[in-house]
């Protein structure tokens, strides 16, 4: 059962229009919003921090090319953790984030899609540290504190439920940076 309640944690459930399910057509353009769960994946880290489950709020649109495929654009809010290890010590540091993904959608049925996309990620205000092992004269740093991130997203989607013009939506996202910091799990 607690596997099952963390899957459902772990997945977004999104409230979208839609007809009986979802028939990509070239032109069309529909949105999804609603909110999410997500957690950091650090299972068998030996920093001893641990990521709490987070929520939030995600918007994604979506324009059909043809019947097969999609452009996307997503954004979420989100506190992102970020912690980096050096000479076996640890630093710690949380920050709040707009997370933008851009990429291709394909439809392999009219209810389930996946999509692997691009994203960029953007400091809202300041970083917080949560663990700190380092002496305050150890220059070290997070990309808690950097301008901008740059990863990749790989994202799956079935449409659980549809009456009418509403849909629930799972929508399971797993994402990837590729401007971490030497040592760093984000």
């Amino acid at each position: 059962m607690k596997v099952f309640i963390s899957l459902l944690i772990y997945s977004s459930l999104f409230i979208t229009p839609s007809t009986y399910a979802y028939t990509p057509e070239e032109g069309n353009v529909s949105a999804v919003l609603g909110p999410y769960v997500y957690k950091t994946n650090f299972e068998n880290a030996s920093s001893g921090v641990t990521s709490p489950y987070f929520g939030g709020v995600g918007l994604m649109a979506i324009g059909d090319i043809n019947s097969k495929g999609s452009l996307e654009i997503a954004m979420f809010y989100m506190n992102k953790l970020y912690v980096r290890e050096k000479d076996l010590k640890y630093l710690a540091e949380k920050t709040g984030q707009v997370h933008i993904v851009m990429g291709y959608r394909r439809w392999l049925t009219s209810y389930i899609s996946t999509s692997l996309g691009f994203y960029s990620s953007y400091p809202i205000g300041d970083y917080s540290t949560v663990k700190n092992d380092h002496s305050s004269t150890a220059i070290i740093d997070t990309s808690a504190r950097d301008g901008t991130t740059y990863g990749l997203e790989l994202a799956f989607q079935y449409e659980l439920w549809t009456q009418g013009r509403y849909a629930a939506v799972l929508d399971t996202r797993y994402a990837r940076s590729i401007t971490s910091k030497d040592h760093e799990n984000s």
